[in-house]
């Protein structure tokens, strides 16, 4: 085996499983206290919770894009590449992300109609779109230079600013 690899995996994917088990617990004690709510409440959440998936998926495209782009320029000495790249795919995911916010807060009472005929799911759901079209945007961001960050081995913490170096 080779060690020092190895030790390289476990430092970069530990700290992004620990944060993945983080973000799941969370999303775990939330959906129990939707479920405390009542049927309806959670049907409108689940309803939401797949549109939410199914948007993201993009976002999450980018973020591997930025991963892939940061860890080949890094390794090729090009900071700069790296920077301009991630830069890129943030505006393009951003884009297309808050795009699909915008929508959903226009067309979301069509959306949720395509789920359930029930008003109250569908008004409920309603509500839930509109916080979800709000953070969308938001959400591309924080996948992609969670992303990139991961890219260049920066799992445990961010990078220095860029003026660190010069004193």
């Amino acid at each position: 085996p080779r060690w020092r690899l190895q030790w390289e995996i476990i430092r970069v994917s530990v700290p992004l499983g620990i944060g993945d088990w983080i973000e799941a617990s969370g999303f775990m004690v939330f959906f129990l206290i939707v479920g405390r709510l009542g049927e309806t409440a959670l049907a409108a959440n689940n309803i939401g919770v797949q549109i939410i998936h199914l948007l993201a998926l993009p976002g999450f495209a980018a973020g591997i894009a930025a991963s892939t782009y940061v860890g080949r320029y890094l390794g090729a000495n090009a900071p700069d590449l790296a920077q301009a790249a991630v830069l890129r795919t943030l505006a393009l995911a951003t884009a297309y992300m808050g795009g699909s916010g915008l929508l959903l807060a226009v067309f979301g009472r069509q959306i949720a109609g395509l789920f359930s005929p029930d008003p109250g799911v569908v008004g409920l759901a309603m509500q839930v779109f509109i916080v979800m079209a709000a953070f969308e945007a938001l959400d591309a961001v924080g996948l992609v230079l969670r992303s990139a960050l991961a890219g260049g081995g920066g799992t445990r913490r961010p990078p220095p600013p860029p003026y660190a170096d010069q004193r």
